[in-house]
C-alpha cells in the first residue's frame, strides 16, 4: 500500500504484482495493510484522507485477495484510521487505531468499543505479542500502551448482554480487616470484574 492510494498483492513471492484498489476510496493514503493470520485470502486495510482535509473512517476487509472489499467501519464515529489488525487467536476480534484512540470489535467489525484504560490519542501502530497475547499500541505523543487481551480472545458468544471475565487471584493476607493507621481504611480483599 502507498500514500497515493495504490494497493497491490503478490501471490508468488514478489515475482508479479496485481493492483487491488477496485472498491476502495480513490486517492486515499493506505495507512496500513494487515494479512489475516487465519485465512490466506483475507486482508484488512485502513486508509485516510489527510491530504484532502478529510477525516472519515476508512476500514475495509477483503476475503478474496483484494478482488472485492467491504467496509468494516461499523458504528465507529468519523475519525482518521491509522491501523487495523486481526487477533491471532480469535478471528472475530479486531483492533483499530484511530486519531481519537484505540478501538476493539468482538464481532468482526459490526460494533466497535473504545479500548478501556487507554488514552484517546492517535494510535499509529499495534501488534498482539505472539508469546504474551498482549496488545501493544504505539501512540502519537503518549508512548506505548500494553493490554492483556487473553480474556477477549476467549469470547465465544458475544450476543450475551452481560459478560464476566475471570478475575485475578487474591492472595491471603493476615492483615485483612486491619488498619495500618487509626485514620486509614481497613485492608479488605477485593478484585475487579
Amino acid at each position: 500500500g502507498t500514500d497515493d492510494g495504490n494497493l497491490w498483492v503478490s501471490k508468488n513471492g514478489g515475482g508479479s504484482w496485481d493492483a487491488i484498489i477496485n472498491g476502495l476510496p480513490v486517492d486515499r493514503w493506505v495507512s496500513s495493510v494487515f494479512a489475516s493470520p487465519h485465512d490466506e485470502a483475507t486482508v484488512f486495510v485502513s486508509l485516510n484522507g489527510y491530504r484532502k482535509d478529510e477525516y472519515k473512517t476508512y476500514l475495509y476487509q477483503s476475503n478474496d485477495y483484494g478482488k472485492t472489499w467491504k467496509s468494516i467501519k461499523g458504528d465507529l464515529t468519523e475519525s482518521v484510521a491509522n491501523v487495523i489488525i486481526q487477533d491471532p487467536v480469535n478471528a472475530d476480534l479486531l483492533y483499530a487505531g484511530l486519531d481519537n484512540g484505540t478501538y476493539v470489535s468482538v464481532d468482526h467489525g459490526t460494533t466497535w468499543h473504545f479500548f478501556n484504560k487507554m488514552l484517546n490519542v492517535s494510535s499509529y501502530d499495534m501488534i498482539v505479542h505472539p508469546r504474551e497475547n498482549e496488545l501493544v499500541v504505539g501512540t502519537h505523543g503518549r508512548s506505548i500502551f500494553v493490554a492483556d487481551v487473553k480474556p477477549m480472545q476467549g469470547l465465544k458468544d458475544v450476543k450475551k448482554s452481560v459478560m464476566a471475565f475471570a478475575t485475578e487471584s487474591i492472595s491471603f493476607s493476615e492483615r485483612w480487616g486491619q488498619k495500618q493507621y487509626a485514620w486509614s481504611k481497613e485492608n479488605k480483599p477485593s478484585t475487579s470484574i
